[in-house]
């Protein structure tokens, strides 16, 4: 469970800088919100037991997530858009 908090964590921290950076750096605040949404699908899945958690592609990784809690689908596809 301990890698899970680590990477919802992160997740959170890169939320919060892609939140500051919005306005001034819409690039970096898109960037930054992608990375978010990773980590914090990384956290579900290690949360769930999957070891070790790779991959970058969050289509890919959400698709490991509603293998582990189907109800995850209904945000998948909102997630998915950040891979562009």
């Amino acid at each position: 469970m301990r890698d899970a908090r680590t990477w919802l964590n992160q997740a959170e921290r890169d939320l919060e800088a892609a939140e500051l950076l919005t306005e001034r750096f819409p690039a970096l605040a898109c960037f930054h919100a992608q990375q978010s949404a990773e980590k914090a699908l990384k956290a579900v899945l290690y949360a769930g037991g999957e070891r070790p958690v790779l991959g970058h592609a969050l289509a890919e990784l959400g698709e490991r997530v509603i293998g582990q809690d189907p109800g995850y689908r209904e945000l998948h596809a909102e997630v998915a858009k950040l891979d562009r």
